[in-house]
């Protein structure tokens, strides 16, 4: 993820430490972006080996579970669209999405604007929120441009 940003709020939340929210959201598009290049390099190769696809999806989502018990709060997610589905290219890509803003809502709430890369190259907004010590991704949004509004988008 390119780091070329600025925060107008307080800089205290671009820090590279393991608690900045900056820090979460950028390892949580870097693991995201190798599960979904794992998982589309599994699925090709498992065509040819004629591997059951529903015992396959369900390894998938399972180690995206993982990721996502590591940078997420614990709550029940869309099962519709992101869950367990992974595309080529990835929809996360760290090299290419763009940390555009990051507003420090309060101390226990973050929101951080990125522009993507890949794909439909979606304006996104990330919620945190901090628990105990940890930040965690709480949801994500999508900027609509014909309806000039954000709408809820899966994980």
């Amino acid at each position: 993820m390119h780091e070329s940003y600025q925060s107008k709020n307080d800089n205290s939340t671009l820090n590279d430490d393991s608690t900045s929210p900056a820090r979460v959201l950028r390892r949580f598009i870097k693991a995201m972006n190798e599960w979904e290049r794992q998982c589309w390099k599994e699925y090709t190769e498992s065509k040819m080996k004629k591997i059951d696809p529903l015992i396959q999806h369900k390894r998938f989502q399972q180690r995206q579970e993982k990721i996502f018990a590591r940078y997420c709060t614990p709550k029940k997610r869309l099962i519709v669209g992101r869950f367990g589905s992974f595309r080529n290219p990835p929809e996360y890509d760290p090299e290419t999405e763009i940390l555009l803003k990051v507003d420090e809502i309060s101390k226990w709430r973050v929101i951080i604007y990125t522009q993507q890369g890949t794909g439909f190259r979606n304006k996104c907004r990330y919620v945190l929120l901090r628990k105990g010590s940890r930040w965690l991704i709480d949801n994500k949004r999508i900027f609509l441009e014909p309806f000039n509004k954000w709408i809820r988008a899966s994980l």
